[in-house]
């Protein structure tokens, strides 16, 4: 980085006489330079207009109101690979950038940018105690990327607002980052300064439609340097079964009703559930009785707090759904009991902590469920499970 000479000017002599004009040499960021100087009483008085000319800045004359204006330069130059640099020469940015290449972004206080890689994914991603959940209709995106501090003798700050993120759809609309970046080691928030030669990976995620290949991602500097432009056709980590569509040959089409098996935990939003069984009952189960003739379908689960926060458990932190073969929807009793005691669930659980539980359907006469669906809220993805 070039950086500008600070020189104690003792005097601004912005018109001078030629006579008045000395022999005196200036040298300039190591370079002789041609700057009229005046040496009176042992002091140099050089021209300041002209100096900061040469300085790449500006300084102007007020006469009326007696002000001299200085505006500085901020001349840079594109920061070059240290040894403790990240492997590949630092590129500028150009249009068809790639993974995998070190990149020298922004043109003040500079940072070499890395893209690792990408996937899609449907189940929740943890920033710090941030939990972000894709809704029925979407998926999210998320990248990988390595920062690094390239300069010798200042710090560079690595968090949210460091590099901007935006990328397109497969609609053409644009999508910005979430505001927050996770540390890649820990999964905590990433905000910390980089000290020279100092290297950090991070992530962060976009929310983008289930439907179709998210194109295009742009790195923004700001308004300090180009934009970088990946092409991401075919270079991000597809969606896996039973999450992706199975006609979709592009793995970027995400089902908003996700096949799941008995027995087998599937990621709802704050929760794992496992369902272990379904059991059918002609007699009460606690204080709840079947219709005359019927019988009560008894569901029992397992569920996990996957977040970093205690979470409440109850009643309304599911939404359970049982249909018959025909597509009738069964009656919900809006309970939800500890798996082997008739006593109600209403507490917290702390993370990692797993409570098995019960909840109950009414099964008219006659009537044999088909497919049990489990949500954890109205606009959350829904994963169903077929009944023996």
């Amino acid at each position: 980085m070039v950086r500008m000479a600070y020189i104690v000017v003792v005097a601004l002599v912005l018109a001078l006489p030629m006579q008045a004009v000395a022999a005196t040499t200036v040298i300039v960021n190591g370079k002789q330079a041609a700057v009229p100087v005046i040496e009176k009483d042992g002091k140099a008085y050089v021209d300041i207009m002209t100096l900061m000319k040469l300085l790449g800045g500006k300084a102007t004359y007020d006469a009326a109101n007696h002000k001299v204006y200085i505006n500085g330069a901020t001349a840079t130059t594109t920061p070059q690979p240290t040894k403790t640099a990240a492997a590949g020469t630092a590129q500028l940015p150009g249009e068809n950038a790639e993974f995998g290449v070190v990149y020298a972004m922004r043109q003040s206080n500079p940072v070499y940018f890395t893209l690792l890689r990408a996937e899609y994914t449907t189940q929740r991603v943890c920033i710090g105690d941030r939990l972000f959940v894709p809704k029925a209709g979407e998926k999210l995106l998320v990248i990988h990327y390595a920062l690094q501090n390239p300069q010798s003798d200042q710090e560079v700050l690595a968090r949210w607002d460091t590099l901007r993120f935006t990328v397109v759809d497969a609609f053409n609309i644009n999508h910005e980052q979430v505001d927050y970046v996770g540390d890649e080691r820990t999964g905590e928030l990433l905000d910390m300064a980089l000290k020279p030669a100092q290297k950090v990976e991070g992530y962060t995620l976009f929310t983008v439609p289930a439907k179709g290949v998210v194109p295009k991602l742009m790195v923004l500097p700001g308004d300090d340097g180009p934009v970088l432009r990946y092409d991401l056709r075919g270079k991000v980590t597809p969606l896996s079964a039973p999450y992706v569509d199975p006609v979709d040959d592009t793995g970027a089409h995400a089902l908003d009703v996700v096949p799941f098996e008995m027995n087998t935990p599937i990621s709802l939003e704050a929760f794992d559930a496992t369902v272990e069984k379904v059991e059918y009952s002609d007699g009460p189960v606690g204080d709840q009785e079947p219709e005359e003739g019927g019988k009560l379908a008894i569901v029992t689960l397992t569920v996990k707090n996957q977040t970093r926060e205690n979470r409440d458990i109850r009643w309304d932190s599911f939404i359970p759904a049982l249909f018959t073969e025909d597509g009738e929807l069964l009656e919900w009793y809006e309970v939800l009991w500890h798996a082997t005691a008739n006593r109600l669930v209403e507490q917290e659980l702390k993370p990692g902590q797993t409570l098995r539980v019960r909840t109950l359907f009414g099964m008219p006469e006659g009537v044999e469920p088909k497919r049990l669906q489990l949500r954890e809220s109205d606009e959350g993805r829904t994963y169903e499970v077929q009944l023996p």
